[in-house]
């Protein structure tokens, strides 16, 4: 098993960062370019809900990968606007639509992808 971090500061310029590092990652298990480019998107729809639910100046990103599946966690969400939630529903059904399991745990959002 491997944990891989990333924090980045909250603007949406970063994210573009975050997606070709991602892709770097995925790519180093051999994955489809379909997958990649599935939990790239699902990975940038996380990033974007964090932006909008922002509690600090940084989102965390945490990647465990193991032989079965890969694990997505973006932290520094905040509990109080996750009512909010409902004005992202887009990028919510588009995580859903592809990645095996998501949900929102604490101050994060969590994915799972099955390898």
């Amino acid at each position: 098993m491997e944990n891989i971090y990333l924090s980045i500061p909250n603007k949406a310029e970063y994210f573009s960062s975050v997606r070709l590092f991602v892709s770097g990652i995925m790519s180093n298990l051999n994955l489809d370019i379909e997958t990649v480019e599935d939990i790239k998107m699902a990975i940038n729809e996380g990033l974007t809900i964090a932006y909008e639910l922002q509690c600090n100046e940084m989102i965390n990103i945490e990647i465990e990968v193991t032989d079965e599946k890969c694990k997505v966690t973006i932290s520094e969400i905040c509990k109080e606007k996750i009512e909010r939630l409902e004005q992202l529903s887009l990028s919510n059904t588009i995580i859903e639509c592809l990645v095996d399991d998501s949900y929102i745990e604490d101050e994060s959002i969590i994915f799972i992808i099955n390898l």
